[in-house]
């Protein structure tokens, strides 16, 4: 469908992506309007060629421009197809079944322009948030949804997004990514823009609310298409490719480690539990200068940020030393309390590289911070201002 644009650039593009929502379209139309009556926007219904014929509900509204897809069909997708059509400042997306209150878009609005964020999110989980209409099976899927994005992308951790599972949000346009470059799958699109949109995120806390109409559109499908997705993203993270290189150095370390002992006993007849110890040190060192070796090369070869060799290398065996006091602490408290040494091995081994991964990467080759400037240096740029 072509659309007649006016010359005037609204602030705000609402893009409402749809599939059979005739029965409820007409009242979130009227919904956002209402909830923008004093801001400059437009209101896009991106419908997959409904059987009921929503887009043909939609297109009786003046207020409304409509893009009817015909031949693709799928949440994302259509909201890419929103994306380029909106001509707003910010562009937010929103469902049309009445979960998602257009009351809140003013906020959203305000609160992104006022943080001067790239995305501002309705989280169910920010503080005055709530999903209570969920229950069940229902409630224990979307929080597990949540911990698992949280726990496999640091864009989404490190800026503490309490809902990134969220389907109604909003974008500031001019930082979108080139849209030929997002591969969305499933329902989610909100998680790969978290992945590749840097800079600030706000949240607004909001009441999920009970469906106006239409009928849920979660499925086995749907859940798996969200893991193959999250997993995908997880290999976009450059951070995420950083911690997939520092396991496989660690592994690589695992025979380092044990190739020196095995020689020691069984080539040059090592015995008794003092020499043993003392072959066991000789190897753990060797293991961990390799470790070192190869991660300050590769894995952290971007962040040696002007330090010296020695410096990053005593830096690496302070690391090392406190990863290996997590991993037999782990294990005494663990078979102490009973449980199968096994277990406990491997419940400690995870732990001991997780306290590994945390000094290395947030310490010893923690980014430096940029210089601030001296004063005199300050005082002469605020007097050019």
């Amino acid at each position: 469908m072509r659309f007649v644009h006016s010359r005037r650039v609204p602030s705000l593009s609402v893009v409402l992506p749809t599939y059979n929502e005739a029965e409820g379209i007409a009242s979130a139309i009227e919904g956002v309007s209402q909830a923008l009556a004093g801001v400059e926007h437009e209101i896009l219904v991106v419908d997959d060629d409904s059987p009921d014929g929503t887009w043909r509900v939609a297109q009786a509204d003046p207020r409304v421009r409509v893009l009817r897809r015909q031949g693709e069909r799928g949440l994302a997708t259509a909201v890419i197809a929103g994306f380029r059509e909106a001509r707003g400042e910010f562009v937010a997306v929103m469902d049309a079944d009445g979960q998602h209150p257009a009351s809140l878009l003013p906020r959203l609005l305000e609160s992104a322009r006022a943080q001067k964020a790239v995305i501002a999110v309705a989280s169910r989980h920010a503080p005055g948030g709530s999903d209570e209409v969920f229950v069940g099976a229902r409630r224990r899927i979307s929080r597990g949804a949540i911990m698992a994005a949280q726990a496999a992308l640091p864009s989404v951790r490190e800026r503490k997004v309490t809902d990134p599972v969220s389907g109604f949000f909003l974008v500031r346009r001019d930082a979108l990514p080139p849209l030929d470059t997002l591969h969305p799958r499933g329902y989610k699109i909100l998680l790969e823009l978290l992945t590749r949109m840097p800079g600030p995120v706000v949240e607004v806390p909001f009441r999920f609310q009970a469906r106006a109409a239409g009928v849920s559109k979660l499925s086995k499908r749907v859940v798996a298409d969200y893991v193959l997705h999250l997993a995908r993203l997880s290999t976009i993270d450059r951070k995420n490719r950083r911690f997939a290189s520092f396991l496989l150095v660690g592994l690589s370390g695992v025979l380092v480690n044990l190739l020196p002992l095995l020689a020691a006993e069984r080539v040059l007849g090592v015995s008794g539990f003092g020499p043993l110890l003392a072959a066991s040190l000789v190897a753990r060192e060797i293991a961990v200068l390799w470790n070192f070796a190869l991660n300050d090369l590769i894995t952290f070869r971007d962040l040696h940020e002007g330090r010296s060799l020695p410096h990053r290398l005593w830096r690496w065996h302070l690391a090392t030393a406190l990863s290996a006091g997590a991993y037999f602490a782990a294990f005494a408290l663990l078979t102490f309390a009973g449980v199968s040494t096994l277990v406990a091995g491997l419940v400690a081994i995870g732990l001991g590289v997780l306290v590994n991964w945390a000094v290395a990467s947030r310490w010893s080759y923690r980014r430096a911070e940029p210089k601030s400037p001296t004063a005199p240096e300050a005082q002469s740029e605020s007097s050019a201002l």
